[in-house]
């Protein structure tokens, strides 16, 4: 993300047009795959999760369309407010809440 946002900058004003797809899930046979793992269960994000073909169409209206960058599915933008007013607590707690105890400390 970082480095296409140097090369938009870069080519901003040429011919050339950069931009990012920021995509939330997307249904594919992950999702399956995962629930039938030994820890399956639902996946964050899944109520969330777009279809290849909608993803399929953001990148073509990207590419229609050029700009910096695209949330896809929309609610995603709300990330970037998320991530400049808070992005310093995520950083503190996200590897916190990202823990998982091993599967037998969790019964005790």
């Amino acid at each position: 993300d970082a480095f296409t946002t140097a090369v938009y900058r870069e080519m901003r004003g040429s011919s050339v047009h950069v931009s990012v797809l920021r995509l939330g899930p997307v249904k594919t046979e992950f999702f399956d795959t995962a629930k039938q793992s030994e820890n399956g269960n639902k996946i964050p994000g899944e109520g969330l999760s777009i279809s290849v073909e909608h993803a399929s169409r953001a990148v073509i209206n990207l590419v229609r369309s050029p700009r910096r960058f695209q949330y896809v599915p929309g609610i995603f933008s709300v990330v970037r407010v998320v991530e400049f007013l808070f992005g310093w607590i995520i950083d503190k707690l996200g590897p916190l809440l990202l823990r998982r105890l091993p599967k037998h400390e969790a019964r005790l």
